[in-house]
């Protein structure tokens, strides 16, 4: 058998949450999958063909922290879906919370109804948004099975705004952008929202301190010590009786897409989208 995983594709996909509470992995393997899991764009293609009946024109890998993204391209679509999809397979062990993985995908069609640039789900051949698939590899004469969340999103043209470079008028817009988006989440609830073992939830904060012997600096570690303290003391203490509500904590220049916009004669870069 070659390097790369084979896929199992149900002919039948339950609800979701039923999939997900039937199939669970050790910690061993799912502790494997985050490595070795590989996936070709032949077979992000296929994936894209049985769950979702399109037909595929071409494949490209795209660039993940921990999943697996392909910007796929097919025939048959009207205008608006003309840039392709992009292909999400998250890794193993995310894919275990469903909690978090449903109140994302609210998140993101709250946003689209508020007017919000963010990637539109599209339904597979049985009308759901997400399914959890199984991937068979062997290595070393071991068999191992490990499930994914799949998803197909539109593909959102844009600039990474890391390959940009942002003027001050620019951040400005950014930071008006990123306020919007706040704004609009104070009217956004979701049950997995509501979590207080889920460790980042700013309750949770306190445990950073187990992980000090991490940095190397007396100095450091004394910082950020003294940073828990204040915020235990001045924060946590009265945190009940703060405005509270869902952020979008990772707005960052690898997460959000820019375009240029001209404007007398000179170019200025703006947030497009999520």
């Amino acid at each position: 058998m070659d390097s790369e995983s084979t896929l199992e594709v149900r002919k039948l996909i339950q609800p979701y949450s039923e999939v997900q509470n039937s199939q669970r992995l050790s910690n061993d393997a799912q502790q494997n999958s985050r490595e070795t899991l590989r996936l070709s764009n032949t077979q992000a293609a296929e994936l894209v063909e049985r769950l979702y009946r399109f037909k595929v024109e071409s494949v490209k890998r795209l660039g993940s922290y921990g999943d697996y993204n392909f910007h796929v391209k097919v025939s048959g679509v009207g205008q608006a879906d003309h840039h392709g999809f992009v292909l999400k397979v998250m890794n193993a062990d995310d894919s275990q919370d469903d909690e978090q993985i449903a109140a994302q995908t609210a998140m993101m069609m709250f946003l689209e109804s508020r007017g919000f640039q963010v990637q539109r789900l599209q339904q597979d051949r049985w009308g759901n948004v997400m399914s959890l698939q199984t991937f068979r590899r062997e290595e070393t004469g071991r068999q191992f099975s490990t499930h994914h969340n799949v998803r197909l999103m539109t593909y959102l043209p844009g600039i990474l705004a890391r390959d940009v470079t942002f003027d001050s008028p620019s951040f400005l817009a950014a930071g008006v952008y990123m306020a919007r988006i706040h704004q609009a989440l104070k009217d956004f609830n979701h049950p997995g929202l509501h979590r207080p073992s889920f460790k980042w939830n700013l309750r949770n904060l306190p445990a950073v301190r187990k992980y000090l012997h991490i940095l190397d600096s007396k100095q450091d570690q004394q910082m950020v010590k003294t940073v828990l303290d204040g915020f235990i003391d001045k924060v946590l203490s009265r945190l009940d009786a703060l405005p509270q509500g869902p952020t979008h904590a990772d707005f960052n220049i690898s997460n959000i897409l820019a375009r240029e916009e001209v404007r007398n004669s000179e170019g200025e870069y703006q947030i497009c989208g999520l």
